[in-house]
């Protein structure tokens, strides 16, 4: 393989991984986001850890695309019906 060949694998990955940890970081700060207003309005404790409720969230997400990449269907992934009942974060903390 010549060096401009390794030039370009090398900077293609570079890229790879700058546009990976800029998606990253956009999606914590929207789940800081999302989570922070929901402590605001009531909907989930005062006292909640937002951090280790976003650090759950970005490994359920992790999870889940992983499943997805192994070729898990769609159907894998849908919600059983009794488990669809409308609760508020509130209710799904305690």
């Amino acid at each position: 393989m010549g060096l401009n060949a390794i030039k370009r694998i090398r900077s293609a990955r570079c890229r790879v991984t700058r546009i990976t940890r800029s998606a990253a970081r956009r999606q914590r700060q929207t789940l800081m986001r999302v989570l922070t207003r929901a402590k605001k309005q009531r909907e989930i404790r005062s006292d909640a850890d937002l951090d280790s409720m976003a650090d759950f969230f970005e490994s359920t997400l992790a999870g889940i695309r992983m499943a997805a990449k192994a070729g898990k269907s769609r159907h894998a992934f849908e919600i059983s019906p009794p488990l669809r009942q409308e609760r508020t974060w509130h209710q799904i903390a305690e």
